[in-house]
């Protein structure tokens, strides 16, 4: 068995001039949404006391709104929207062999400030210290890091941050793939804008398009904090079998440490790393050098699961917080966030899903004291429908519009009694169906909530029928008795009866008009078959009558 061991310097691509007490690093960022949101390297803005980004021929100030030193990216804000944004591939479906273009401003210093793109190939898609990288092996410099990779198609698939250095190696530099940067937008909550070109673009028509997107980055640091800083040093140690086929590679790089084992076939198969604070992570592959499972432990000791399909997609993540609550994120084949189940802090589950342009739909929870909801959301995230049930088991299923007001509810209680409520935009009830001791009824009211209509049946199936005006006055009442009898009055504002009608069992009838006193003044009546019909005075005599 034999063995090497290889030192070599990576060259972080950020240029470096000095003023006095300070370092003014140059590199490179792109535009990753409209809103003012870049990406670039960490190693060209940490640490910086100010940041200035040139675009579109103006210089703006720059803010580090997120940070993620492990995979050396950084994201930056500046007050200007309506940006032209760079589509994100996936960077999972990159093949070896492909070919790219780096994006940057190199040497500023000498060559100036206009943007220059290289050409070139996925020359290799390895490991590098603790994270997969790009090998590339297109013309990069000083000034590059931040810069983005970019297909055939336009869309990036990868951030330019280092290079090898030594007077035998020509042609490697590194990218991150830009798979790292969709986790970190998708922590702050900024839609990811996804690649879905299907046509190859010519080199001047790509650099058409991605030109005012790519932007200049001028970062002002402590001279004392960034001495040393633009180069680390790597080591590799490699066991070789009789055959002369690597079994077994041990890196180290700034600290970190990655043991990588091959199987027969010179196949990538597991990896243990440390990171240069020392998190553990792991890495298993397939035959295919295509990883499918990640077991990490991050900087502040919270452990994480992932898995991947045979694309090497992120599909499921297992991740623990600081107070040791669990969630669990299933991701689709673009590795869009489609569903969430986690605990919060006091223990209570809920499971949300989402579309595949992240947007939450539907959500279900479980409270501590052990009873459930189910909620929708519409396009907008607002919320639409929702179904719980109380601690009494009682359940109450409401509607509200698109402003989350409720439009409707409809509910049963433990005993089993329902009840509907429809309301109008300004939340005043307009109708309501309830069940009382098995007797149903419905009312409908007016915009000020007054009662209009109401329909009961009595517990002994008695139907009645009931109209009001608008100041709650009795109009019109109709019912019907079990026996057959059936009746209909009518009333003025002084709840006087003016008309009524009856029917009996046995088919006799009778209608009335009355005047304000409630006299009646005209009546007909149907008794045995027997038409009558009168006429009365206010005092009551009859003036006429028939048969």
């Amino acid at each position: 068995m034999r063995h090497f061991l290889l030192l070599l310097p990576l060259l972080l691509l950020c240029q470096r001039s000095t003023h006095a007490d300070a370092a003014v690093y140059s590199g490179t960022a792109f535009v990753i949404h409209p809103d003012g949101f870049l990406i670039t390297c960490n190693h060209v803005v940490e640490g910086a006391t100010d940041i200035q980004v040139l675009i579109d021929g103006k210089s703006y100030k720059a803010s580090v709104l997120a940070e993620d030193g492990k995979h050396d990216l950084a994201l930056l804000q500046i007050g200007l929207n309506k940006l032209a944004a760079l589509p994100l591939a996936n960077s999972n479906q990159v093949q070896l062999g492909e070919e790219a273009r780096a994006c940057g401003f190199p040497l500023a210093s000498v060559i100036g400030t206009d943007l220059k793109v290289t050409r070139g190939t996925i020359s290799g898609i390895t490991t590098l210290g603790v994270q997969k990288v790009f090998q590339v092996d297109s013309p990069i410099n000083a000034g590059n890091s931040g810069g983005p990779l970019i297909n055939e198609k336009g869309e990036v698939i990868g951030v330019v941050n280092a290079k090898l250095a030594a007077p035998d190696v020509e042609g490697v530099g590194f990218s991150v793939p830009i798979n790292y940067a969709r986790h970190l937008l998708e922590a702050e909550g900024i839609e990811i804008i996804a690649g879905n070109e299907t046509e190859k673009l010519d080199g001047p028509t790509l650099v058409k398009r991605v030109s005012a997107s790519v932007a200049f980055v001028k970062a002002t640091v402590d001279e004392e904090q960034q001495a040393g800083a633009d180069v680390l040093r790597a080591q590799a140690f490699e066991l070789v079998d009789g055959e002369g086929k690597v079994t077994a590679r041990l890196s180290t790089i700034d600290g970190g440490a990655t043991l990588i084992l091959y199987d027969g076939n010179g196949v990538n198969r597991a990896q243990f790393a440390l990171g240069d604070e020392g998190e553990p992570s792991i890495l298993l592959t397939d035959a295919a050098d295509v990883m499918r499972v990640q077991l990490v432990v991050d900087t502040e000791n919270l452990p994480g699961i992932m898995l991947c399909d045979a694309g090497g997609n992120t599909r499921s993540n297992l991740r623990v917080n600081e107070n040791g609550i669990p969630s669990i994120r299933l991701y689709d084949a673009e590795e869009n966030t489609r569903a969430l189940l986690r605990l919060d802090d006091d223990d209570t589950p809920s499971l949300e899903y989402y579309t595949d342009k992240q947007n939450l739909r539907a959500g279900f929870w479980l409270l501590g004291d052990q009873t459930p909801g189910l909620a929708f959301y519409d396009t907008e995230e607002n919320l639409r429908g929702m179904l719980a049930m109380t601690t009494d088991n009682d359940c109450r299923l409401n509607f509200t519009n698109a402003d989350e007001e409720l439009r409707a509810r409809f509910g049963v209680d433990a005993n089993g009694v329902p009840e509907l409520l429809m309301t109008d935009m300004e939340g005043v009830s307009r109708a309501e169906l309830a069940v009382k001791d098995g007797a149903p009824s419905l009312s409908m009211n007016n915009a000020d909530g007054n009662t209009l209509a109401m329909l009961t049946v009595t517990d002994e199936n008695v139907p009645s029928l009931a109209m009001g005006n608008d100041g709650n006055h009795l109009t019109m009442q109709m019912c019907v008795s079990p026996d057959g009898f059936s009746e209909l009055e009518m009333r003025d504002q002084n709840d006087v009866i003016r008309a009524l009608m009856s029917v009996h069992g046995n088919g006799d009838s009778v209608i009335s008009l009355s005047d304000a006193g409630a006299h009646p003044r005209i009546w007909t009546r149907m008794k045995n078959d027997v038409p009558l019909f009168g006429v009365q005075d206010a005092g009551g005599d009859f003036r006429w009558s028939a048969p």
